[in-house]
């Protein structure tokens, strides 16, 4: 459910809105996400996200409720029409007064960006704002297999000679030179049952990942962490091919936990992260355990070397923006 009420301001500046509505929320114990002197995220224990950004002569107040199909919008209303009463309460009571709001502001800058975004939508596999690098992945790996059948390589399962032909890992070959195919074995599956597994884990780690931070880290941790893992786990391929995105998959769960460990404006991260993550990483090391076909080498290698790029990408973020 989305809810949007537009509300004229003419009496306050629109950035003092945005430093009352900080004193609200914490009035009402929801957690500040993020906090600017031109918006504020908040999410209230319902799992409810509350936006207000400032406009030109107005604030935009938004409203997010994930599941919510069919809530009623007079609840959000109602609500929207308590916190802009709430606000306006105070506003009467303390005149504005601009130095109180400079150091606030400076310092919540600094600290605050990249937060999660306003709304937990699942987002359509196709690119847009925030969300752009996953389906054009998604794209890819599809694109290929559908070559392959359309090749006749196989429909359910690919035959290895196909695999072995179009890029497959082979250690053999990459020590002889033929390092392209820890690039190409990423985007390469055995069946479609493999590409299937690995393109909903794609989609859960990019919904979560990509819009905190960005297009272009996520693909560089999809293919360093693809690529890596698939270099180390050469030794336990056995002379057999290897294929598939699940250690570049991996990775990129890997930089999501490492980096809501060290960053405070990761505070805020659903139980249903946790739980999707959990229920994933826990089928795909549990299946690579319980089938000898299936190298779980590259998934823990995938998923270590993704927490050490997301670990190393947080302290460069941190020496950037350390106050001066």
């Amino acid at each position: 459910m989305k809810f949007e009420h537009r509300e004229p301001i003419r009496d306050q500046p629109a950035h003092h809105w945005i430093f009352l509505a900080a004193r609200v929320f914490e009035e009402y114990g929801w957690h500040i996400v993020s906090l600017s002197a031109t918006s504020i995220v908040a999410v209230s224990g319902r799992n409810e996200t509350t936006s207000l950004e400032a406009g030109s002569n107005e604030i935009i107040l938004k409203i997010y409720r994930p599941g919510a199909w069919f809530d009623n919008q007079q609840n959000a209303k109602n609500k929207a029409e308590e916190l802009i009463g709430r606000i306006r309460m105070i506003a009467a009571d303390e005149p504005y007064d601009s130095a109180q709001h400079i150091e606030i502001y400076e310092t919540a800058e600094k600290q605050r960006p990249g937060a999660m975004p306003m709304e937990d939508e699942r987002p359509w596999p196709y690119p847009q704002k925030d969300f752009s690098t996953t389906p054009l992945l998604l794209w890819i790996n599809i694109g290929v297999y559908i070559f392959l059948m359309v090749s006749g390589a196989g429909i359910s399962e690919i035959k290895t000679a196909a695999l072995m032909k179009y890029g497959a890992i082979h250690s053999e070959s990459v020590y002889n030179g033929q390092w392209w195919r820890l690039v190409t074995g990423i985007f390469l599956h055995a069946g479609y049952l493999h590409l299937i597994g690995n393109m909903v884990g794609l989609y859960i780690a990019g919904i979560y990942l990509e819009p905190i931070i960005g297009p272009i880290k996520f693909a560089l941790i999809y293919f360093l962490a693809g690529v890596l893992s698939s270099f180390i786990c050469m030794p336990w391929l056995s002379g057999a091919v290897g294929v598939g995105a699940s250690g570049a998959i991996l990775g990129m769960f890997g930089a999501f936990l490492s980096l809501y460990t060290v960053r405070k404006s990761f505070s805020v991260i659903k139980p249903e992260y946790f739980i999707n993550i959990g229920i994933y990483v826990s089928f795909i090391v549990i299946s690579g355990f319980l089938n000898p076909q299936i190298n779980n080498a590259a998934h823990i290698a995938g998923f270590v070397i993704g927490a050490l790029l997301g670990l190393t990408w947080a302290a460069i973020y941190r020496k950037k923006n350390k106050p001066s």
